[in-house]
């Protein structure tokens, strides 16, 4: 007696994250079906900066509240 489970994705949309203390790359990519001929489309990208000069929890912080707040705009899966 198996079970089979099926995934059926309609949409993949991934971040991409190249952390750093002071200056963090990303970049969303989406795979939806609807898109013709090469799947996969940039979507956004960029880097995200904080001041060397401050103590590396608030860079970190800063850094992690940034990331949400993409996160939040462009809802990856």
């Amino acid at each position: 007696m198996g079970i089979e489970i099926k995934f059926i994705i309609e949409r993949l949309f991934t971040i991409g994250i190249d952390p750093d203390q002071s200056r963090s790359g990303y970049g969303f990519v989406d795979d939806s079906k609807e898109l013709k001929g090469p799947s996969w489309k940039a979507i956004a990208a960029g880097v995200i900066t904080t001041s060397p000069e401050l103590d590396l929890p608030i860079r970190l912080a800063e850094n992690q509240e940034d990331m949400f707040r993409l996160i939040s705009q462009y809802k990856p899966n």
